[in-house]
């Protein structure tokens, strides 16, 4: 077994961890968009929320609506503070996985690129025997078939 040969379970390995991370990156991205859309819907029915107050408040409203209003109000924003923090915790993930798909991906190339000039060398060398075989074989044809001098 050659270098090269000896050397493929590594560089499918790494192949493999690179495709692991690839998924993952994949994955955190999928969580952030989800993240910040919930965030959106939040912002979308705070305004709706006090839209529909406005309204509502035109037709007159007491001080326990108008203090019911202001509690929601404050839940809501604190749930939009939480998922902006949600938010930031899946761009932070989102960028170590990024670094651990370049590290891979970095690696898995390296491995490919020492594994493809090992079978490159080797091919040579398998090329450069066979040549010398060939080359034997023709010395040898031409010395059997020369005329003998007498």
């Amino acid at each position: 077994m050659n270098r090269s040969e000896r050397l493929q379970p590594v560089a499918k390995l790494a192949d493999k961890q690179e495709r692991s991370a690839a998924q993952a990156l994949g994955e955190a991205r999928q969580a952030q968009v989800s993240e910040e859309t919930r965030l959106q819907e939040l912002i979308v029915y705070r305004q709706e929320y006090i839209s529909d107050f406005q309204r509502r408040g035109r037709a007159g409203l007491n001080g326990i609506e108008l203090q019911q209003f202001q509690q929601f109000l404050n839940q809501l924003d604190k749930a939009i503070e939480q998922q902006q923090q949600r938010i930031r915790s899946a761009l932070t993930q989102v960028e170590q996985r990024v670094g651990q798909w370049q590290q891979r991906a970095t690696k898995a190339k390296a491995i490919n690129n020492v594994v493809g000039n090992l079978q490159q060398s080797e091919n040579r060398q398998t090329d450069k025997r066979e040549q010398a075989v060939q080359d034997d074989r023709s010395a040898q044809r031409a010395h059997l078939n020369r005329p003998k001098r007498q």
